[in-house]
């Protein structure tokens, strides 16, 4: 059995979130799902995509003047002020909410003085890369099995 962690109002975690809109039903679950962790949510509009993501968090920072790029149309959350075990606990509200969030990441001392632009391209590319890996490694172990069936079968 777990051990239950309490959360203090005055926390001071906080979450970046894309591509979900204020007011909406994912937003309202995904503002329940913080709150008991005293996450202040932010939303970035693509008009802020180019400010640091030390900017967007209330920290130092500017908007940097960057080429337009195709920016990903799945949400984003990007944490910061949280760690573990609080992380973990928040990971699985969000998970149990069903509020689906494919692009997620901590704040670290690289990315905060990174565009938020650049940060969600980042994130977009490791994600299909791991979703194309796991795509293959299926794709593997299928053809494998089909070896060994048709091994059995002749």
């Amino acid at each position: 059995m777990k051990a239950h962690i309490s959360h203090t109002a005055k926390s001071t975690a906080q979450g970046l979130v894309w591509g979900i809109q204020p007011g909406s039903a994912d937003w309202q679950t995904l503002e329940a799902a913080a709150a008991p962790f005293g996450m202040a949510l932010r939303a970035v509009a693509p008009s802020q995509a180019d400010s640091t993501v030390s900017r967007l968090l209330g920290g130092s920072g500017k908007a940097l003047s960057q080429p337009a790029q195709s920016l990903p149309q799945v949400p984003a959350l990007v944490l910061a002020g949280i760690k573990d075990p609080a992380l973990d606990e928040f990971l699985e509200a969000l998970k149990a909410s069903g509020v689906t969030i494919p692009l997620k990441a901590l704040a670290t001392a690289t990315n905060l003085a990174w565009p938020f632009s650049r940060l969600l391209t980042e994130l977009a590319g490791e994600h299909a890369a791991l979703n194309s890996r796991a795509h293959s490694n299926d794709l593997v172990g299928v053809h494998r099995h089909v070896r060994l069936l048709a091994r059995h079968v002749l």
